[in-house]
């Protein structure tokens, strides 16, 4: 799960915890990536086309250990808007 928090023009996080070295997203199309390698339990996180990090362990759920799911949570307050385009799925 990648998080955005209302620090520096919108700051990323990995599920709140890791900082991406993202800010300055508010407003902005971002182009997130994952690789999953679900037999290693990663995901490397790619964001503008930049790695920012490899996350692994079984913080991901779902079915053996990873899935995808995205939309605006915890904003109610603030009226955030998402937006995706382009969305792919590619699988080895």
């Amino acid at each position: 799960m990648i998080v955005a928090y209302n620090v520096a023009g919108g700051e990323l996080r990995q599920h709140s915890y890791q900082n991406l070295g993202t800010t300055g997203v508010y407003g902005k199309w971002v182009r997130v990536n994952t690789i999953h390698n679900a037999s290693a339990g990663t995901a490397e996180i790619y964001i503008n086309g930049s790695r920012k990090g490899t996350m692994s362990g079984s913080w991901s759920g779902g079915p053996n250990g990873f899935y995808h799911k995205y939309g605006v949570y915890n904003g109610s307050q603030h009226r955030p808007q998402a937006e995706w385009r382009n969305v792919k799925y590619f699988r080895k």
